[in-house]
């Protein structure tokens, strides 16, 4: 068991599951847009425009990318669990903005806003594992939420192909709201790991 500020106990196990699970739903922002590549073209008329749905992820990218700058330096001041929160707010109004674009433009700004939320949960899985543990105890920890994270890329896709049986590439978008929002909670629940 591990404690947060001597509070609230924690088995390796709960850590585990909580550090992979923000980092699968990391992923699935851009692994289950995949399948949705073909819908995105047809209904953005990206052919005629010579532009590649691989875009959308270009821009996610881009917004994790300068998320992280900022994710840490504000976690060391304001603590893991708030900015992570705020992190995934930005997160879910990402994945709904894209969900509910009309353009291929706003598509865009929502992308690189669902991608500056998503840094949240890359950059502070490995900070909040640094907090509860150290040495050898901690590297542990790391292998085994990292490995069931790599499981992610070649699980999600599947996921947004199934998606896609019985929805378009909005719903593919809006499950990702839903995995926000569970992140939301178990976040809250999960608690603070800073030392004061």
């Amino acid at each position: 068991m591990t404690t947060d500020r001597g509070a609230t106990p924690r088995s390796d196990r709960a850590v585990i599951a909580f550090l992979a699970f923000i980092g699968i739903l990391m992923a699935f922002g851009i692994d289950a847009a995949l399948p949705a590549f073909d819908e995105l073209r047809t209904d953005f008329d990206l052919n005629a425009r010579g532009v590649s749905p691989a875009i959308t992820g270009t821009l996610y990218f881009a917004g994790m990318a300068i998320g992280q700058l900022m994710c840490g330096v504000l976690a060391d001041r304001f603590g893991r669990r708030s900015v992570l929160a705020a992190g995934l707010v930005l997160y879910g109004l990402g994945a709904v903005a894209s969900a509910a674009a009309p353009s291929l433009e706003l598509l865009l700004v929502a992308r690189f806003v669902w991608g500056l939320g998503a840094s949240a949960p890359s950059v502070l899985r490995f900070a909040i594992a640094r907090d509860l543990y150290e040495g050898d105890r901690m590297a542990r920890v790391v292998a085994t939420f990292t490995a069931v994270f790599l499981i992610g890329p070649i699980f999600v896709p599947f996921v947004g192909e199934a998606i896609l049986l019985v929805g378009s590439w909005r719903t593919v978008f809006l499950v990702g709201v839903l995995l926000a929002v569970v992140a939301f909670v178990w976040t809250l629940r999960f608690g603070e790991t800073m030392a004061v």
